[in-house]
This record gives structure tokens, C-alpha cells and sequence, in this order.
């Protein structure tokens, strides 16, 4: 084996980072590109969190219940947790290496200036 195609394997053995996919493997600052494991990871928390508010919420509402006066301390703190979640989510979106392009098509771009 040749020195030339012992590192051609060496590159394509090391892991992808968690924010990027096969094809866009390396790049130079933080940016999310879709479809990698750490935006389907985020995404599955954000449905789980929309999920606790579309359901949770409105029972909260109807029924009067004040989690304060009630000692409702892990629904509070649950609260709290998935209102800061989709605060970060803004954030990330910021982050996503998604843009289209002048012809209405999909171009990834992880070039930060370009987002």
C-alpha cells in the first residue's frame, strides 16, 4: 500500500463532527448543516418541547391551574427549561447552513459571511 492511499484512508475513517454530514465534513467555524445529527437532535427536542406547550398549556389555561400557588415546581422548571430551549433555537437557526440561491433552488453554503 502506497503512502498516498494509506492517507486517503486515514481521511475518510475519521468521524464527521456532530454538526455536519458526510459530504460537508470540515469546515472552518461552528455552522449546522441540515440534516446532520445534531440538527435532527435539536430538531426531536423542539418537537418535544411544541408538543408539552400545544397540549400541557391550553389544559393549564382551561383549568385555572397556577403552577406557582400549587407547588407545581417541576412544571415550572419544565417551563422555564423549553421557553430558554426555543430562545437557543433562534440562535441556531442563525447557524444553519441554508440559503437560496437567485434561482430558487437549494444551495447549501458554510461560509458564515454567506448565511
Amino acid at each position: 500500500m502506497t503512502e498516498s492511499t494509506r492517507i486517503r484512508i486515514l481521511k475518510k475513517s475519521r468521524p464527521v463532527p456532530f454538526n455536519l454530514t458526510e459530504e460537508y465534513n470540515s469546515v472552518t467555524h461552528f455552522v449546522i448543516v441540515p440534516f446532520s445529527k445534531l440538527f435532527n437532535i435539536w430538531t426531536g427536542c423542539l418537537l418535544v418541547a411544541f408538543g408539552y406547550f400545544l397540549f400541557i398549556v391550553p389544559f393549564q389555561i382551561a383549568l385555572e391551574y397556577d403552577i406557582v400557588e400549587d407547588g407545581g415546581t417541576p412544571h415550572l422548571v419544565v417551563d422555564i427549561l423549553f421557553d430558554v430551549m426555543f430562545l437557543v433555537d433562534i440562535y441556531l437557526r442563525s447557524k444553519l447552513a441554508f440559503v437560496m440561491n437567485e434561482n430558487g433552488e437549494a444551495e447549501i453554503q458554510v461560509d458564515t459571511d454567506q448565511i
